[in-house]
C-alpha cells in the first residue's frame, strides 16, 4: 500500500480527536444574586389606605 495513503488515513482518523481536545469549551459560570425587591411605594414609604402586601408572593428573575 502506498505510504501516502496510509499517512492520509492515519491523519484522518486522529485529527478529529486532537481538535476536540484542543478546543474544549469552558464551563459556564454560575452566579447567584441575593437581595430584596421593593416596589416604588415601599421604597418611598408612601402607603395609602389601598396599599397591601400580597401573601405568599415570590419574586424571581
Amino acid at each position: 500500500m502506498d505510504p501516502r495513503i496510509v499517512c492520509l488515513l492515519l491523519v484522518s482518523v486522529f485529527a478529529p480527536s486532537l481538535s476536540l481536545n484542543a478546543h474544549q469549551a469552558k464551563p459556564a459560570a454560575r452566579i447567584t444574586v441575593m437581595g430584596v425587591v421593593f416596589c416604588d411605594i415601599c421604597s418611598n414609604n408612601t402607603f395609602s389606605r389601598h396599599s397591601y402586601f400580597l401573601p405568599g408572593n415570590t419574586n424571581s428573575t
